[in-house]
């Protein structure tokens, strides 16, 4: 079952953990060749290559577990400035000198 088609995984950024040194890059997903080979095309080059060839599954697997999210997609901050977390802190329970 496929989350996204082919042509839309194309033009995606992820973050992926190369060997190598040992570091994570970020990569966008091109698709020189037909499915189900996509080349991931590494933002700054390293020492090793310019990216890696992923599978679909590889891919689908990035793009759920470790997209780049661009600013405009970041939850905003402001809403967090008006919680109020006290809500979230259950209230603490004594009985004599024990608190529980």
């Amino acid at each position: 079952m496929m989350i996204w088609t082919p042509q839309e995984m194309i033009g995606r950024r992820v973050w992926l953990e190369i060997e190598d040194p040992p570091r994570r890059v970020q990569a966008e997903i091109e698709q020189p060749t037909s499915p189900p080979w996509f080349f991931a095309r590494f933002l700054e080059p390293t020492r090793t290559g310019t990216g890696l060839w992923m599978s679909l599954r590889e891919v689908e697997l990035a793009l759920l577990d470790a997209e780049v999210l661009e600013e405009d997609e970041l939850e905003p901050t402001e809403a967090l400035d008006d919680f109020d977390f006290d809500e979230l802190t259950p209230p603490r329970y004594t009985h004599g000198n024990y608190n529980y």
